[in-house]
């Protein structure tokens, strides 16, 4: 066990299984916007019910716009790189974005254009500010 009394990567929960891994993070780079601490909230709450966390922030993902004849000449960039490192490792992941535009950041759907998220389980958590923008009259 660890300090917070967690089980640690090589034990088991008190139910005989193995801790979930989730990779938590805001689906934009501001640091207390919001969605940074909404994504805190819910990584506690994971922590508190027996699952692993691996918080980390957009800043880490940073990508440029997707590009295929980019990555079939220099391959994935760093952040992209890293963002699949993190998806591969965890069991699922949740991402607090914000609502621009009626649809997520460019910059976390530009990461994950790079990555492709095809096969895990998707939980997107966010807010909007305004609950007006999305009436329709």
């Amino acid at each position: 066990m660890d300090a917070r009394g967690q089980a640690g990567a090589d034990e088991t929960t008190a139910a005989g299984r193995e801790p979930v891994r989730f990779l938590v993070f805001a689906g934009a780079p501001r640091h207390e916007s919001l969605n940074a601490r909404l994504a805190r909230v819910a990584a506690d709450a994971i922590e508190a019910n027996g699952g692993e966390v691996d918080r980390r922030t957009m800043e880490e993902f940073d990508v440029p716009s997707y590009d295929g004849d980019v990555e079939a000449g220099a391959g994935f960039p760093a952040g992209a790189e890293r963002l699949r490192e993190r998806l591969l490792a965890s069991d699922a992941f949740v991402i607090a974005s914000p609502e621009y535009n009626a649809s997520m950041p460019g910059v976390l759907k530009n990461a994950l254009d790079w990555v492709g998220v095809k096969t895990r389980w998707v939980e997107f958590l966010g807010e909007h500010p305004d609950p007006e923008v999305d009436r329709v009259e």
